[in-house]
């Protein structure tokens, strides 16, 4: 004794087939899609503790790499021509960020407990610079607009009549 199968029991198998079939591969594109443009990696190791993730969407880039007890994080991202970038290695933490858009440039770069910063802007012929460093302490500001420059330049550990400033001012 067999077992026989109806023309329809025949034609709902082939639709459950084809149901199937047609499900699995729309899964497919999508995951062929969000790997095309998101890229994700994570590294572990115990006691050392490395991690790394980068992922990539719509032309967005980021990357986080941490390592404890080292500790070093680095944060990158870009989007809409946005760049911005940071490195931190506790107790000398370190950032820097740069960003352009519409011929806007601008930068930061931040150190803590050694302490430097520094900020660099570029919008429609203006430009600016910052530079301080606490502890030493040495602090110089750069600004450019409209033909105006002025620079001033600190060091506190100097005597007050060491300590100078310069500000030329061109028209």
């Amino acid at each position: 004794m067999g077992i026989s199968y109806s023309s329809t029991s025949k034609v709902e198998a082939a639709v459950v087939i084809v149901v199937v079939v047609v499900v699995v591969v729309v899964v497919a594109v999508a995951l062929v899609e969000e790997m095309l443009y998101v890229y994700s990696r994570s590294i572990s190791v115990c006691n050392s503790v490395y991690s790394e993730t980068i992922s990539v969407s719509n032309s967005v880039y980021g990357e986080r790499t941490s390592v404890s007890n080292s500790v070093y994080n680095e944060c990158t991202s870009v989007s809409n021509s946005v760049y911005s970038e940071c490195f931190s290695v506790f107790n000398s933490v370190y950032c820097e960020s740069t960003t352009v858009s519409n011929s806007v440039y601008s930068e930061s770069i931040f150190v803590s407990n050694s302490v430097y910063s520094e900020s660099i802007s570029v919008s429609n012929s203006v430009y600016s610079e910052c530079t301080s460093v606490s502890s030493s302490v040495y602090s110089e500001s750069i600004s450019m607009s409209n033909s105006v420059y002025s620079k001033c330049t600190s060091l506190s550990t100097l005597e007050p009549d060491s300590v100078y400033g310069i500000t030329p001012i061109y028209y």
